[in-house]
């Protein structure tokens, strides 16, 4: 069997929480190597030769007590011993429960329950920073005409645009 190796930037980062006023500080992951089951992060660093520093990532979920999966371009939080996901917006935040990004409150994180069991797709409208989403075909298709609807947080609901 294999281990993972997550190289990390070396310089730390603060990340500003949902909340907004709340930072951790992380290290950005740069690449993520294959190496032996005997391999520790200092013979990993001196194999590549570098002054790079490496943290050991367990490969699978229910295997990895730093986590869930690392991403290249997301961080390692070392206060707390483990990965995020990556950020996709600017305008994400950092959940500090979970270690995955999201729109900054009051929104909510996107999950499965906003599609209605796959009845819709939803999408971060970054320029507007709003949720929209759109009526799904039973293919997955998006619907002709598009029936976009964007989210109300006042109120939490979709309405039609």
């Amino acid at each position: 069997m294999a281990k993972y190796f997550v190289k990390l930037s070396s310089e730390i980062d603060n990340i500003l929480l949902r909340d907004g006023s709340t930072t951790l500080q992380g290290y950005k992951v740069e690449d993520i190597k294959l190496a032996n089951d005997s391999d520790t992060p200092e013979s990993v660093k001196a194999f590549h030769n570098n002054d790079a520093e490496y943290e050991e990532y367990f490969e699978g979920e229910n295997n990895n007590p730093k986590g869930k999966s690392a991403f290249i371009g997301g961080y390692y939080i070392p206060s707390l011993n483990k990965f995020t996901n990556v950020n996709t917006f600017p305008s994400w935040k950092l959940d500090s429960t979970d270690l995955i990004y999201g729109p900054s409150e009051p929104w909510p994180l996107i999950d499965s329950s906003m599609t209605e069991n796959d009845q819709y797709i939803v999408i971060w409208d970054e320029d507007n920073l709003r949720l929209t989403r759109a009526r799904l075909n039973e293919d997955l298709s998006v619907v002709e005409p598009k029936q976009i609807q964007v989210y109300n947080t006042s109120t939490t609901t979709w309405e039609n645009l």
